[in-house]
């Protein structure tokens, strides 16, 4: 699989040879997600900040297509990775979809 970072205006940016992923659809699960890990080199940083959507290939098949939420630079002694991971559309249509909360908070006074 091959992965791509896609920003606001729709530019793609080819992400370095995937270490792992992982791409759950349905399952039991609420929602699909995907998560992955690759090579990290600061060059990848502006991508990573201005990523909102995220699309997995195998050859010239869209296998997953969501949001990015989320990612986390790691760095050690064996080098820089880059864990990303995010939900599929239809989650943000779920969380559209769930009533607003009130906060309470009780106090004495």
């Amino acid at each position: 699989m091959k992965g791509y970072l896609i920003d606001q205006n729709g530019t793609e940016y080819e992400l370095p040879k995937l270490l792992s992923w992982d791409v759950c659809h349905g399952l039991g699960e609420s929602c699909d997600f995907f998560e992955l890990c690759c090579v990290y080199d600061s060059g990848m940083l502006a991508a990573l900040e201005s990523a909102t959507k995220f699309r997995g290939k195998n050859g010239n098949d869209t296998v997953f297509y969501g949001v990015v939420d989320e990612y986390i630079i790691s760095i050690d002694d064996k080098g820089s990775t880059v864990s990303i991971n995010g939900r599929s559309l239809a989650a943000v249509l779920m969380d559209n979809e769930v009533s607003g909360s009130t906060y309470y908070s009780i106090s004495k006074d």
